[in-house]
């Protein structure tokens, strides 16, 4: 679905589809009230189970794709997780993406958004642009 070229990176995304155990969860929410651009984020939040179910419905993309194709809001859930035992740290924005990283290699994650997944974002993804 998103344009994940072959040269893009000579590491391999992490594998969403293995074993996954979420450690820590933790909402971040940039306040600033009244700001038209923080509003949707005053009542957004995930829990553990729709982390899970999110990371199990992503598709790896690239920052163009994430810039082209999805809104950017200033609500983080965030957290460590082990993905077959490399641990991340995991940032799931509520404009329907996320990110995995190391110290040193980030990694962008997209969700098309369907009935299932909808009701864990505040805005899904753009694809047409």
């Amino acid at each position: 679905m998103f344009s994940f070229p072959q040269s893009y990176s000579k590491r391999r995304p992490p594998n969403l589809q293995g074993k996954i155990e979420i450690i820590t969860l933790k909402n971040d929410k940039k306040q600033n009230a009244g700001d038209y651009y923080y509003e949707p984020c005053d009542t957004w939040h995930i829990n553990k189970e729709a982390v899970y179910y999110i990371f199990r419905h992503a598709e790896v993309m690239t920052t163009f794709d994430l810039h082209n194709s999805f809104s950017i809001f200033a609500c983080y859930e965030r957290g460590k997780v082990k993905i077959d035992n490399k641990i991340y740290q995991y940032a799931i924005n509520g404009g329907s993406w996320f990110t995995l990283s190391t110290k040193d290699t980030t990694y962008y994650f997209g969700c098309i958004l369907d009935s299932s997944t909808n009701k864990y974002f505040l805005s899904g993804v753009d694809l047409q642009n």
